[in-house]
């Protein structure tokens, strides 16, 4: 299963689980975590 991370940091922890595929943003901010998750940025 996939888990969507904001950062390589956040995705660190969960790197030697077997239950998730940890896959971290490019970026640590809510724009390049919703682009990771194929949503697009929420008007302001």
């Amino acid at each position: 299963m996939p888990a969507f991370c904001i950062s390589p940091a956040a995705a660190a922890p969960l790197g030697g689980s077997p239950a998730f595929a940890p896959v971290a943003a490019e970026h640590p901010d809510e724009a390049a975590l919703l682009s990771l998750l194929g949503k697009p940025r929420p008007p302001v």
